[in-house]
């Protein structure tokens, strides 16, 4: 869940941007009526989806890090089985 969570961030706000420009195009449809509801959106699905995309790659920058540790001991593991099988 904590994984899927930005995602669903992310098509949230995708759709909101949608319907706001949709609406703007097409005030016959009556997505959003309210005025300060549009301004609320139009301020807040920007803020989400660029939070979530840093989320998101804060969040693989760690992964690959952690796989980069975890492959160098692994590599120094077998370096130290090497060096002490030989003597």
């Amino acid at each position: 869940m904590k994984k899927l969570l930005p995602h669903i961030c992310i098509v949230m706000g995708l759709m909101f941007m949608t319907l706001l420009i949709a609406d703007q195009f097409n005030t016959a449809m009556g997505f959003i009526t309210d005025p300060i509801t549009k301004v609320l959106m139009m301020i807040t699905w920007p803020i989400v989806i660029i939070t979530c995309i840093l989320y998101v790659r804060d969040q693989r920058r760690l992964q690959r890090a952690r796989e980069r540790a975890a492959a160098k001991a692994r590599a120094e593991a077998r370096r130290s089985q090497d060096g002490t099988q030989r003597k």
